[in-house]
């Protein structure tokens, strides 16, 4: 009877690990999601959206999906700002973003159209 007891609790053991593995190790950093709309609401996608450090100056480029959705994943914690541009659209910056470890943030951007441009170029010719 004694030899069994080290078994089944050798047993029990695995039970709980299996059902309960240890946790696993926090990572130290957060992530930056959003969604980029024009006036109307409507999902933008192909948007340059470039995600900068404010301390570190390290930056993310992304580009935002069919549905307009953007995501930085694992940047270390600190101030950020966002910048979204698109051809057609005035630029827009958000800045004052606080990340702090094991956060998700989420920063939608609204863009609005932009005024139209116009270039001129004149050549002159002699004669």
């Amino acid at each position: 009877m004694m030899r069994r007891i080290p078994s089944v609790l050798a047993a029990c053991l695995v039970l709980i690990f299996v059902d309960h593995p240890p946790a696993a190790a926090q990572t130290a950093t957060g992530t930056i999601v959003g969604t980029v709309t024009d006036d109307t609401g409507a999902a933008l996608p192909g948007v340059a959206v470039v995600v900068t450090n404010s301390d570190t100056s390290l930056t993310r480029n992304l580009v935002t999906d069919a549905s307009g959705h953007y995501a930085a994943p694992n940047l270390p914690p600190g101030p950020y700002f966002i910048k979204g541009t698109l051809q057609g659209f005035e630029t827009v910056l958000r800045s004052g973003i606080t990340l702090t470890v094991g956060r998700e943030a989420v920063v939608d951007l609204r863009m609005k159209i932009g005024s139209l441009q116009s270039e001129v170029t004149v050549a002159v010719t002699s004669s």
